[in-house]
């Protein structure tokens, strides 16, 4: 499983990251991919995003899981690391295995259901529902695309 791009707005530190991983002919990532930054820049938030897109994929895949105890979650979003003065945060990975994207997407808001839906309805929030209720009524919007379809080794997070 790679990733393929990541994005990251207005959470803690992060004001706007967007990456785009680069891949060879034979479709394996060009590596090394080495994250470096002075304390406090978003390094461990940024990794612990890819961590729980992943268990949340298995979650999604399998149900029960050694990583998280039921109906708990490895990570969730806070509105205390939306970023000073902004509205909201988002994030958005898609990883990539046997030729399928597998999406994970995390919005979280300090604002009212109408309040955001007035000021960002026309902002495009990739994998987003604006009518899930949890969202409506709390602000918050955690989801992976349907993975039935995709091979996952039941013993690990990532292969």
């Amino acid at each position: 499983m790679y990733i393929k791009n990541l994005q990251i707005q207005n959470y803690g530190p992060i004001n706007n990251i967007s990456l785009n991983f680069e891949f060879d002919n034979n479709s394996y990532p060009i590596p090394p991919l080495i994250f470096l930054g002075k304390n406090g820049t978003g390094k461990t938030l940024l990794l612990s995003f890819i961590v729980d897109g992943l268990i949340e994929l298995k979650r999604s895949k399998y149900g029960k899981l050694q990583e998280v105890e039921e109906n708990q979650f490895f990570k969730i979003g806070k509105k205390d690391y939306i970023k000073a003065s902004k509205d909201f945060s988002y994030v958005n990975i898609d990883f990539e295995t046997y030729g399928k994207i597998l999406s994970y997407t995390e919005l979280v808001t300090n604002l009212s259901f109408s309040a955001f839906n007035s000021n960002y309805s026309a902002k495009v929030f990739l994998n987003f529902d604006v009518n899930e209720n949890l969202f409506q009524e709390h602000g918050f919007y955690k989801k992976t695309s349907p993975i039935n379809e995709v091979n996952l080794y039941t013993n690990a997070i990532a292969h």
